[in-house]
């Protein structure tokens, strides 16, 4: 008879017992319950916390590695659903449990989470505990990788929180094993006398708690089996009305049916009779209207086979007529496409050669008309036809080195890949691809016989082949795919 938010609290309260007594898989029934509430009532944060506190149940079972994986599902959770503080309150299993494991990598990760929101807050009462287990993380975290001076200090960072019994207890735990490590034994019996004195306290509290909580667990079964036998008693007493009712609801529907059923029999009977009498009188039309049918119908019969018959034998001579005049025509129609289609494809054959002799020779002179546009090639030209209105300048030769390499970027390093060339080769080089002749090549560089051998020289030390200036021409071309 509970709404959805008291039966949600009393799931979540009896969790609370179950988990200070140890029961751990009754915990996580009221757990499930509780959060599959939540989700019911669209409370995302609530049921994010019941999920939190599984992760505790994991811990405190010994399950590390499920704990850290579930504690980063639930970050991801909370961090999805805005919960950006929550978020990383939930990580502290995850640095527990990744402290269990000494896996202080990961350690280091979720901490740094934990304490930039722990700093940041300002006031510390929002936080289970105070700052004192940020710093008893630290702490323990320190203790493992050896950084003891860094760790004392973080339990004394701690000291003021101890009025809380599981800082104090963690605390003094801690402290003692650090003076351990030192060998300061003063220190360790100081602290393991605290520690002991703190967990008297704490069994004697548990164990106050527990006879409590035990009570209330026996007072709470008593009452449930009070309210489920009252239920049983009023379900049984309302099952007895039930039937009761029905009964008499039966008794009188027999009734009424069994009355109706007597007058719809009478009035059936009388609708029979009445039927009967139509149906005789109609049977006798009937049979008079049948025999006259039969009579034109033999009539028809005659007539149809007459017919069929002449429709036959003439049906039979005009096929034969149509089958024999249709073959002719066929005959003659498909030597006629034949011919013509023979034709076509010859003369589709002949525009393909041509096209293809057409696009070879189009693309040639494309290539050659392009590197023949380039202003530098044009100037030179210039220069080389009307020496003395176009004097050449050196500019000319860094213009022609610009424009070349930016129309072939890889032609620098496909010249200089087997060597360093000199200024006058690279230019031999330049000069070739834009169909300056030998004679031209000589006049620019105002040089006798120079590019011929120059030729040579660059076919061998850039190709590794002996030959004419003309192969350096047909493998400079032919390696930038022109």
């Amino acid at each position: 008879d509970c709404d959805l938010s008291t039966l949600m609290r009393i799931h979540s309260q009896m969790n609370e017992l179950y988990t200070r007594q140890r029961l751990s898989e009754y915990a996580k029934n009221e757990i499930e319950e509780t959060e599959s509430l939540c989700w019911r009532m669209k409370d995302t944060l609530n049921a994010l916390i019941m999920e939190e506190k599984k992760c505790g149940l994991l811990f405190e079972e010994g399950n590390y590695e499920e704990c850290i994986k579930a504690t980063e599902q639930v970050y991801k959770q909370y961090l999805q659903s805005s919960f950006k503080d929550e978020a990383a309150l939930a990580l502290a299993f995850a640095i527990k449990s990744s402290l269990a494991l000494e896996n202080y990598d990961k350690t280091k990760h979720y901490l740094d989470i934990y304490e930039a929101y722990c700093l940041s807050e300002k006031d510390y009462r929002k936080i289970d505990g105070g700052l004192a287990p940020l710093y008893i993380y630290k702490s323990n975290y320190y203790l493992g990788t050896g950084n003891i001076d860094s760790a004392e200090y973080c339990f004394r960072k701690a000291m003021p929180e101890v009025r809380n019994t599981d800082n104090a207890l963690q605390v003094y735990k801690g402290l003692y094993k650090l003076y351990g490590l030192r060998g300061e034994m003063d220190s360790v019996m100081k602290y393991i006398s605290l520690y002991s004195e703190i967990k008297e306290k704490v069994y004697y509290s548990s164990a106050v708690q527990a006879t409590a909580d035990a009570r209330n667990l026996y007072d709470y079964s008593v009452e449930q089996i009070k309210a489920n036998e009252a239920q049983r008693k009023a379900a049984r007493q309302a099952g007895y009305i039930y039937l009761l009712i029905s009964i008499l609801a039966l008794c009188f529907c027999v009734a009424l049916f069994t009355w109706g059923r007597m007058k719809r029999k009478e009035l059936k009977l009388l609708k029979k009779n009445a039927r009967i009498s139509l149906l005789r009188i109609w049977l006798a039309e009937v049979r008079m209207k049948l025999k006259a049918a039969q009579e034109e119908l033999t009539l028809l019969n005659c007539r149809a086979t007459e017919q069929a018959t002449e429709y036959l034998t003439l049906k039979k001579t005009l096929d034969e007529k149509t089958a024999s005049e249709e073959k002719e025509k066929a005959r003659d129609g498909l030597k006629e496409i034949i011919h013509e289609k023979e034709r076509v494809i010859c003369q589709l054959e002949n525009q393909i050669e041509d096209l293809k002799q057409m696009m070879e020779t189009m693309d040639t002179a494309k290539r050659i008309g392009n590197l023949k546009s380039l202003s530098i090639f044009e100037q030179l030209r210039l220069c080389l036809n009307r020496p003395n209105e176009n004097p050449l300048y050196n500019s000319y030769w860094n213009k022609l080195k610009m424009e070349v390499e930016s129309k072939f970027p890889t032609f620098y390093g496909i010249t200089h890949a087997n060597g360093a060339l000199s200024d006058d080769e690279y230019k031999v080089c330049m000069l070739t691809i834009g169909d300056f002749s030998v004679k031209d090549i000589n006049q620019l560089l105002g040089k006798k016989e120079y590019a011929s051998i120059t030729k040579k020289r660059l076919l061998k030390k850039i190709f590794k082949m002996e030959g004419k200036p003309a192969d350096f021409n047909k493998q400079l071309f032919a390696i930038l795919d022109i």
